[in-house]
């Protein structure tokens, strides 16, 4: 093998090497990027809604499991059935606001932040701790006939 071949071949492979290198970090990144966060198909656009199950499922033994709200409420109930303590994930469908969960009925107590468009497939240390909800607009209105 003379001299000039050998830097040819010595050459072609750099190249085939940087090539292959390109494609795989391509490929390492593209595996790496997650999806769009998608609102679960059963909270309508407009709402923030609340699961008793993680990754927005709903606990079998858990009732009631699932509760929406469009502007606020004071205490997560729907006539005698109380959503209050059994909150494990959560997301904002608003149209255009952020939203707030409190560990207390009536804005009491510490809140989770959740952005408009935004969830929490686990809310972390709010699990079964959230008990009142707001929209940004409607966080002045506690104890309104609007947030019952």
């Amino acid at each position: 093998m003379s001299l000039e071949h050998a830097r040819r071949t010595t050459g072609r492979t750099r190249v085939a090497s940087a090539l292959i290198a390109l494609v795989l970090s391509g490929v390492g990144v593209l595996a790496l990027a997650g999806p769009a966060a998608a609102a679960p198909g059963d909270c309508p656009s407009g709402y923030t809604c609340s699961y008793s199950g993680y990754k927005y499922t709903n606990d079998a033994w858990q009732q009631p499991s699932t509760h929406k709200f469009a502007n606020c409420v004071d205490v997560m109930a729907i006539g005698w059935r109380s959503y209050g303590n059994v909150i494990s994930s959560t997301f904002n469908n608003g149209r255009s606001q952020n939203s707030y969960l409190y560990r207390g009925p009536s804005q009491a107590g510490a809140y989770l932040f959740v952005p408009r468009g935004g969830g929490f497939g686990n809310v972390g240390s709010f699990n079964d701790d959230i008990e009142s909800g707001y929209f940004e607009t409607t966080r002045s209105s506690v104890g309104s006939a609007l947030c019952r």
